[in-house]
């Protein structure tokens, strides 16, 4: 038997039923939507001229998905910060949101703390911690997070209430405009999709399988553009903490200016590296071209590439299946590494040894 397809085999290592998160994606995405609805923001804070997201690693995935996904819609400037100080121009005519699954993240109390002096307009995600603690104690609007869907207990495994969560509140300020429709519709996109790539669906028949094999001992060079750039951030971090293997992720068009003149060196790119192009028919007439130039390009430095193509037809859909296919595909690549998904001793180090 396939050893992806051995059930046994990956109860073993998959300790903390990380597949269950993976599999409750959609369920996490549709309960955040509905739930985030009951948080009462202030009439003010549609004045906001300003947006800014705080969170660190699996935690401030939702911003980067927002902010490919939505920047045409975003009625203000929006940016992310994963670090412990907000921008100069941050003041009261700022919107400052705050997101840390734990509740516990250093660097976004830190900017809480100066989000509050500066007397910026907050909102707060949180599953619990310090953080929910200091929003209830400042009066703060916040997203109270029940992370039934998310076993596992990991925020990059919970990336469904980040982003909806996120959006929600965004959209209860009338900052940002998405419609309930719209939602509905990626998460019926996203239910096909897990039914694809469930560990159910044998390797033969699962791409997400194929492609976990084909990504194996590999370092891999995720590439995509426009409304995917925040997907692929995602499955980024999903590869480097699920899977325990290196991986990056560049976009088009900016990786045409530098990338492509650093496939000479080291000869052994070809023996070592695997480009993995997102490609889609949402993509701009220009975008398409350069992506079509990039795969040749990579092709004659005689490095391997494949290519996912996005089957949703609409933006949001994509980027949600993007999530999708990254997820299920870092799980089987755990699998084959050996490693328990769940776990993330090196990151736990590094927390213990700051102490």
């Amino acid at each position: 038997m396939d050893e992806l397809d051995n059930l046994e085999t990956i109860k073993l290592l998959d300790k903390k039923n990380y597949l269950a998160s993976v599999e409750k994606f959609p369920r996490q995405c549709e309960q955040a939507w509905e739930e985030v609805k009951a948080v009462v923001v202030p009439t003010e804070y549609q004045e906001a001229e300003y947006i800014v997201v705080c969170g660190m690693g699996g935690s401030g995935l939702g911003s980067w998905v927002i902010d490919s996904l939505f920047a045409d819609r975003l009625k203000v400037p929006f940016e992310v910060i994963n670090d412990y100080t907000l921008p100069t121009s941050v003041n009261e005519k700022s919107l400052v949101v705050l997101s840390s699954y734990s509740g516990t993240t250093e660097e976004v109390l830190a900017a809480f703390d100066e989000a509050h002096l500066r007397r910026a307009k907050c909102l707060g995600i949180a599953a619990g911690g310090t953080l929910v603690d200091l929003m209830k104690e400042r009066n703060v609007p916040h997203y109270l997070i029940n992370p039934k869907h998310n076993p596992a207990g990991q925020p990059r495994a919970g990336v469904g209430y980040s982003i909806m969560g996120i959006v929600g509140m965004l959209t209860q300020t009338g900052l940002l405009t998405v419609s309930d429709d719209e939602i509905k519709k990626a998460i019926s996109a996203l239910d096909e999709f897990s039914q694809k790539y469930a560990l159910s669906v044998p390797s033969e028949n699962n791409l997400a399988k194929q492609m976990a094999r084909s990504l194996k001992e590999k370092i891999i060079v995720l590439v995509g553009a426009e409304h995917l750039a925040g997907s692929l951030r995602v499955f980024r971090n999903q590869l480097q903490e699920t899977a325990k293997n290196f991986a990056d992720f560049y976009l088009l068009p900016e990786l045409n200016h530098h990338l492509m003149e650093g496939l000479s060196f080291p000869k052994s790119n070809p023996q070592n590296l695997l480009f993995l192009f997102f490609d889609s028919a949402l993509y701009s007439p220009r975008l398409s071209q350069r992506m079509a130039v990039t795969k040749d390009v990579v092709a004659q430095n005689k490095i391997p590439s494949l290519s996912y193509q996005c089957q949703a037809t609409d933006q949001l859909s994509q980027a949600f299946e993007a999530i999708q296919f990254g997820s299920f595909v870092s799980f089987y690549l755990a699998m084959l590494n050996g490693v328990d998904p769940s776990v993330i001793p090196w990151v736990d180090y590094f927390k213990e040894q700051l102490k």
